[in-house]
Order: structure tokens, then C-alpha cells, then sequence
């Protein structure tokens, strides 16, 4: 078949103007994944990126939208190919008629698009090897959007210069007589349906971790030199997009076993520095919180301490975040469900043995999302600043507590107003910290830092009879996030991990 000009028919131009929408659709959920992570002018608060992105479940649009265009750029190879029109691909290379620059243009085109959809799947399914694999994917991907984005724009500049009112032949002036054909457009969306759904499976496969029922019992105290992990079911996620990450990734390992009513996690990440970075600081006109100079919408991110979070549930971590803009950086919720969370901190629940108790559920204000806490019977974890009068509650006469304060320890004296003989710039402790009790002190944790590297194990009875925690029994979805010395951004993986309880 011979190359007919400028003549489509209403295939070519349905999935022309499909994809066309699915590529802005694609850069601007892409665009607001990118502010969430920049630290750059063009995506402070407010600014224009942050106006005109969409917010809400951006992770997820921007996946499926990926996935889209799969499914569309398969059902077009395979109609052309079917309706004897692959010339429209040959003729990059063959029509003589055609000036080699447009078929360089169009062969860039291709290939950047290529590459984009490629390293977007490596970066989704976290194929890459270590902080240097990742930082090589992440910015293929992000500079082979921006190439393909003004190569696009290119085209768009050279359809409209060289074909003036013609333009409208791609999308509006069509060709019935691909009624004619329509046994190849159905046949190709088959294809192209079957195609996409194998590669939807294999893509968003998540990593099982198995937690069999082991004859020996954990002792929580985030110590794994005792052998009470060897052999147990393991799995590795990169956790990416936090603060203060060296490479911009940690590598998380999660292990489970159960014994008996409890069950058991171990969560080890890299982390060269150990964060117990709270404090109050004595000023002149009295004590105040050390804070940065600069703070943004993500909160502390030099004065906190290390966190790490776990969720349980049948949705996964990143399908609950709601990105927000303006101000707000988002929050957590869900679409119906339960996700039990679980978040042990340095400071706040590490002194105690414990994790906190929380849990996600529908959307309820602008300020929580969908956060909330179990039943809190006594204890907690508690600021050490008296507002009224500019001073801390509780100082410590034990050594061993110069980042934090245990209340259920002797050691901890209140201060009273004429104790206050603190020189101008000093520091005490501005966690307050006690074993929580009801619901809420479910969860024992306890972690240990040692050669860059945190170890916190966790455990839990099986059931505990609250409708807000997560029964483990079957098959469940399990979230890790990573908090480097920061109070919200955190990193997260984006493909969850499928937890099987034996």
C-alpha cells in the first residue's frame, strides 16, 4: 500500500487523540509526584505547578494512566498491521518522499517514549540494583519525560506550520471507510486487552512474605544476634522519596513468623545516622522547641527522630495517599476499609518497648485525612514544654536519658519555676515518654542502631478483639514507610507486599 498523504482513518485518529490525552494526563500527575519530592522554587507551595497539577491519589493515576497507554499503543500496532497500514511506521524509513529530519524527529519520538515507559515500569517494579541503580532510573525517567514532552511540543509546531488548517485531519475530518475494517480494530483490542492484563499481573505482582507458624519464641528487643531469625521468610522493598536519604533510597527487609497467639516482624533498613535530634532550648524570654531556620510543608526534617510505620490491611500504603496542595503536602485515607498502622519512634515509643497503635479510615477532615488513634487508656509520648510558662515539665537526673524523658522512671523531676537556673542555650529532652496502656499499647516494639543500620522488632497477638486492628490470619496487604530523621516525608515503595499468615 502506497503512502497516502495525510489521509487516517477513525482508528488512527481515535488513538491518536487518546494518547495524546493520556501523555498530558500522565505529565501532570507526573509533575505533582515531582513536587512532592523537589525541594525546587518551581514547586514551592502555592506556585504554579502546585496550582495546576492534580492532587489527590497522584501515584496511582500516574500508574494506571501508564498502563494505559500500553493498552492503547498495543491496539495500534496491531490495527495497522492487521489493516496492511504498518507502512505508517516503514515509511519512517523507506518513503523517500519524506524529509529525513521529520523521520529523525519521529524516530526520537519513539524512542524517548520507549524509554519513558520503560524506566517508569524498572522505577514501579524496582528493578535496580542499590542507590546508584536507582538514581540512574529515576532521572531517565524524569529527563526522558521533559525530551519527550518538548519533542512533542516540536511536533505539535511543525503540524501546525506545515499543514496550517489540515491539523484537523488528524482528529476531527474521518474516514468512514474504516467501518470496513472493523473485524481488525475488535481483534486488535483483544490483542491489546490480553496483552495489557498479562502485563498489569506481572507488573503489580507484589512480594509475598510468608509468616509460618516456628516453634521458638522472639524476644523484642531488636537484637537478631540470638538466631531467633534464621531461616525465616524474607522479602527486600526500596523505600524512595524521603528526607534526607543518601541516594534518594533505603533498603527495607521484612521478615514475620508466628508462635502460638503472637505474631512477629522484623524490619532492618540502612540508615547511617541515628536520629534523636528533640529538643528544648533555653532562650531568652524562656524555652522554646528547636526547630530549622526553614521549615516547609513536610515539617521538621533536621530536629526529629527516626520513625518507621507498618500498615496492614486490603489497601495498599500508596493508595491511600491523597497528595494535597497548597499548604498541605496530603494525607492518608482510604476509599472504605481499615488499614491497621502500626509506627514505632526513636524517642516516643522506643524507651517504653512499644509502637503506637493507629489507624486509617474514610476521609474526615482536611487536618487527620482518615488518621486516628486506638483507645487510649494512660501513658502516650508527650511534648516537654509547659506554654505557659516557657519552660520544660520534667528534667532528668540519669544519664542515660539525654534524649528523652521515661516517666515511669524515678529519674524523672519535675521542674519547678525557681529550678530554672539553665543557662541561656541550653538543651534538655523534649520528648516525654510513658508505656501506653488500653488499645493502644498493643504492639510491643523495640529497636537497636549499629553499623548504619536500624533493626526494630515488633510483635502482636494474633487477634486482638478491636475492630480496629488487623486480624492476622489469610491473606493481607502489608505497607512499610521509612522516616530519616523527619517528621512527615517519608520514604515509601510503591508496589505493596503481599503478607501470607500460615
Amino acid at each position: 500500500m502506497a503512502y497516502q498523504g495525510h489521509k487516517f482513518d477513525c482508528v488512527v485518529r481515535g488513538t491518536h487523540l487518546v494518547s495524546t490525552l493520556l501523555l498530558i494526563l500522565s505529565w501532570l500527575t507526573g509533575l505533582r509526584m515531582a513536587w512532592l519530592n523537589s525541594e525546587s522554587p518551581l514547586f514551592e507551595p502555592g506556585s504554579v505547578i502546585d496550582t495546576f497539577t492534580p492532587a489527590g491519589q497522584a501515584h496511582l493515576w500516574h500508574i494506571n494512566i501508564g498502563l494505559a497507554l500500553l493498552f492503547v499503543g498495543i491496539v495500534y500496532v496491531v490495527y495497522l498491521f492487521l489493516g496492511g497500514q504498518i507502512f505508517r511506521y516503514t515509511a519512517l524509513f523507506t518513503d523517500k518522499r519524506r524529509d529525513y529530519r521529520k523521520k529523525m524527529f519521529y524516530l526520537w519520538i519513539m524512542v524517548f517514549a520507549s524509554v519513558t515507559i520503560l524506566s517508569g515500569i524498572t522505577l514501579y517494579t524496582g528493578m535496580y540494583e542499590g542507590n546508584g541503580g536507582y538514581g540512574f532510573i529515576k532521572a531517565t525517567h524524569h529527563y526522558g519525560a521533559i525530551i519527550l514532552l518538548l519533542l512533542c511540543l516540536g511536533h505539535i509546531i511543525d503540524v501546525i506550520a506545515t499543514k496550517g488548517l489540515r491539523i484537523n485531519s488528524m482528529f476531527f475530518a474521518c474516514d468512514w471507510d474504516w467501518v470496513l475494517q472493523r473485524r481488525f480494530f475488535l481483534v486488535a483490542c483483544l490483542v491489546g486487552l490480553i496483552a495489557g492484563l498479562l502485563i498489569s499481573v506481572i507488573l503489580m505482582k507484589p512480594a509475598t512474605l510468608v509468616s509460618r507458624s516456628l516453634e521458638r519464641r522472639c524476644v523484642v528487643d531488636g537484637n537478631i544476634g540470638d538466631g531467633e531469625w534464621d531461616g525465616v521468610d524474607s522479602v527486600v522493598v526500596p523505600a524512595i522519596g524521603g528526607a534526607n536519604y543518601s541516594g534518594g533510597i533505603a533498603e527495607v527487609t521484612l521478615k514475620s513468623f508466628h508462635y502460638r497467639s503472637n505474631v512477629y516482624f522484623l524490619v532492618r533498613w540502612n540508615d547511617p545516622d541515628r536520629s534523636y535530634n528533640r529538643y528544648l532550648v533555653k532562650t531568652d524570654t524562656g524555652w522554646v522547641t528547636q526547630v530549622s531556620e526553614y521549615l516547609d510543608i513536610f515539617g521538621e526534617s533536621i530536629y526529629y527522630e527516626d520513625m518507621v510505620a507498618l500498615s496492614f490491611g486490603n489497601e495498599d500504603c500508596a493508595s491511600t495517599c491523597h497528595m494535597g496542595g497548597g499548604e498541605r503536602m496530603g494525607r492518608h485515607y482510604t476509599d472504605a476499609a481499615t488499614l491497621d498502622v502500626w509506627q514505632w519512634r526513636a524517642l516516643g515509643t522506643n524507651p517504653v518497648r512499644q509502637a503506637d497503635d493507629l489507624w486509617w479510615g474514610i476521609y474526615d477532615d482536611s487536618v487527620t485525612g482518615g488518621r486516628h488513634e486506638d483507645n487510649l487508656a494512660g501513658g502516650g509520648y508527650f511534648l516537654n514544654l509547659n506554654a505557659d510558662w516557657q519552660q520544660p515539665y520534667f528534667i532528668s537526673t540519669h544519664s542515660g536519658m539525654r534524649y528523652w524523658i521515661a516517666l515511669d522512671m524515678d529519674d524523672a523531676v519535675m521542674l519547678r519555676p525557681e529550678m530554672d537556673t539553665f543557662a541561656v542555650g541550653s538543651k534538655v529532652p523534649s520528648v516525654l515518654t510513658a508505656p501506653m496502656k488500653g488499645n493502644r499499647g498493643d504492639v510491643r516494639a523495640r529497636g537497636r542502631w549499629a553499623g548504619g543500620v536500624w533493626t526494630v522488632e515488633f510483635s502482636r497477638t494474633l487477634k486482638t478483639g478491636s475492630r480496629f486492628d488487623h486480624h492476622f490470619e489469610g491473606e493481607t496487604l502489608l505497607g512499610v514507610a521509612i522516616f530519616n530523621n523527619a517528621e512527615r516525608k517519608h520514604g515509601y515503595h510503591l508496589r505493596p507486599v503481599r503478607l501470607v499468615v500460615e
